[in-house]
């Protein structure tokens, strides 16, 4: 991964807002998909955290890009 720092501490902030419980599924949504500023590669680590944070999300949006 070779993000600027600027980019890394950005990535950092969507991480844990994602990490943050109570925020919703629906704005965690909008953090992956809505931010016109998220690469592929960033959608990918995104989606690996929220693997691990949030695993119904994930199995949710998992059966919804499949």
């Amino acid at each position: 991964m070779n993000i600027s720092k600027e980019g890394d501490n950005l990535l950092s902030t969507k991480l844990a807002i994602i990490d943050t419980k109570n925020i919703s599924d629906k704005e965690v949504q909008k953090i992956l998909f809505g931010a016109k500023t998220n690469s592929e590669e960033e959608i990918e680590d995104l989606l690996e955290y929220v693997k691990k944070c949030r695993p119904k999300l994930f199995k949710d949006l998992s059966t919804t890009l499949m």
